[in-house]
């Protein structure tokens, strides 16, 4: 038996959330051996943390908070945290499409190379050193499609295939370096090293969207935020787009309390504990009850009217969300789209009703069957986690947080043996002088992800459900209030 332990950071604008999450394999038998995954230790600190832009407003601060937390957890589990990966914020983020290639002749022969795995680590690694704005940061680069001699090779890596020039495609991701520095800095003020950077989006998804839609098919994660609904599109396995709507769980709270006159924290009250959406029944119980000294009137709701104001501000986000969904994407394939929704929203007691509104006919609501991660805010984490294992399959000299285990020769074998038999796996790039990139420090571990198949996007219609509540977005202003124009062109209707 051996055990993985990966530990997780993740600051929010209004949160410190720290997480370890331990593999757990149990004796091979018949040649398989069972794993589980649980979380083992979690721990999450309440204030203001972030600038808008994403920046740490007090490294020494939250150092110190994380820094706590670790020796709570050592002591508890008598054992040494090494490495610490960290889920970046993405409000900031760029994608950008590039392409490198390396001639592989040698001078004075015509005979083609063969193409190992340290030919494409190599030139991977070629996609970090390349002369990119000095204020932005690669942190992530996601290969999308190898071309052999002008020839594309869909689905593998084309490991031991001979040829005269490689071509590796790939998506890169940056991040202003001021927004990556200051989340480093607070693993060295801790003490402790940087496992990897992962960006949230990738976080999210390795946890809440389904594998075989994962890596097969056109998928778009929908974070529910407090600050922000983030829309995060995800082709087989590569984030092509990313967009944040400008409104989130605290403004929608703050919308509906100014409609009733009430104050934020009783709205919330009633949006988690006092209504239900799963049924239609007619509700016209007075539950809430307040007088107006400007009206000076006494101001009656009941559950069917709360319910009704609350609807109207999840149809707006909701509204939105297909517009962007049906007029971001302009490439487009025969690919049917899958919405997967995360965050606190999910946890309004019959949330999955509320859905139908949108012309998109595929909708998943993610809830947790990992044994300790039942909270919305480990999600992130958890993905994390479950990414550094993935990356630590393909390696021969795998990097854990901590790591107490006994690790057969014979296993380490059939690890490697297994990498070099599948396809385009995920690996971590070795750690690499980046001083002009990120000045503020030496070394930064960062990650390649590879897939087993090229992105592809999704259709103009393929998945558009005909005679949903609005069959043409493209008409509408999406800077203004969405439910609103719609409900003025019904009204022009009639």
């Amino acid at each position: 038996m051996r055990t993985e332990k990966y530990a997780s950071l993740e600051i929010t604008k209004t949160e410190i959330r720290f997480e370890v999450v331990k593999y757990r394999y149990l004796n091979i038998v018949n040649g398989q051996s069972k794993k589980t995954i649980k979380v083992i230790y979690k721990y999450r600190e309440k204030g203001l943390f972030l600038t808008d832009d994403g920046v740490v407003a007090d490294p020494k601060l939250i150092g110190r908070h994380l820094r706590n937390a670790i020796d709570k957890y050592e002591r508890e589990h008598s054992t040494k945290i090494e490495n610490v990966a960290l889920v970046l914020p993405t409000n900031k983020i760029k994608i950008l499409e590039s392409s490198l290639s390396r001639i592989l002749t040698l001078p004075g022969s015509n005979s083609p190379v063969k193409i190992t795995q340290n030919l494409i680590n190599e030139i991977n690694n070629d996609f970090s050193k390349s002369n990119f704005n000095k204020n932005e940061s690669v942190v992530l680069i996601r290969p999308t499609r190898f071309v052999i001699d002008d020839n594309i090779i869909k689905g593998v890596k084309p490991l031991n295939k001979f040829a005269h020039k490689l071509t590796i495609n790939a998506n890169v991701y940056f991040l202003p370096t001021e927004l990556v520095n200051s989340h480093y800095s607070v693993l060295k003020l801790a003490k402790v090293n940087l496992l990897n950077m992962i960006i949230s989006p990738f976080a999210l998804a390795n946890v809440a969207i389904q594998h075989s839609d994962f890596k097969n098919s056109v998928n778009v994660l929908v974070n529910w935020d407090y600050d922000c609904v983030s829309l995060s599109f995800f082709a087989r396995e590569t984030l092509t787009y990313y967009r944040q709507l400008k409104i989130g769980l605290n403004k929608m709270i703050t919308n509906i309390a100014k409609k009733m006159n009430a104050k934020p924290q009783v709205i919330e009250g009633y949006l988690f504990n006092l209504t239900d959406f799963k049924y239609d029944d007619m509700d016209n119980s007075l539950i809430y009850r307040k007088y107006d000294k400007i009206s000076k009137q006494t101001k009656e709701y009941s559950v069917e009217q709360i319910k009704a104001i609350i609807l109207e501000e999840i149809n707006e986000i909701i509204d939105k969300m297909d517009f962007y969904i049906e007029n971001d994407l302009k490439t487009k394939t025969n690919s049917e789209i899958t919405i997967y929704h995360v965050g606190k929203i999910t946890n309004i007691s019959g949330f999955t009703s509320l859905l139908r509104r949108s012309n998109i006919s595929k909708q998943k609501v993610y809830f947790s069957q990992i044994i300790g991660a039942n909270e919305i805010w480990t999600i992130a984490l958890t993905g994390a986690a479950i990414i550094n294992h993935k990356i630590n399959k393909g390696l021969a000299n795998p990097k854990y947080s901590e790591w107490d285990s006994n690790i057969l020769e014979s296993n380490v074998n059939q690890q490697n043996a297994m990498n070099n038999n599948n396809g385009m796996q995920q690996q971590r790039m070795p750690e690499h002088k980046i001083n002009q990139m990120q000045p503020n420090y030496q070394q930064q571990q960062m990650m390649i992800q590879n897939q087993n198949s090229q992105p592809e996007f999704m259709p103009s219609n393929g998945s558009i459900r005909p005679g949903a509540h609005h069959n043409n977005l493209k008409g509408l202003d999406p800077n203004k209030p969405i439910y609103q124009q719609l409900h003025n062109q019904q009204n022009k209707k009639f």
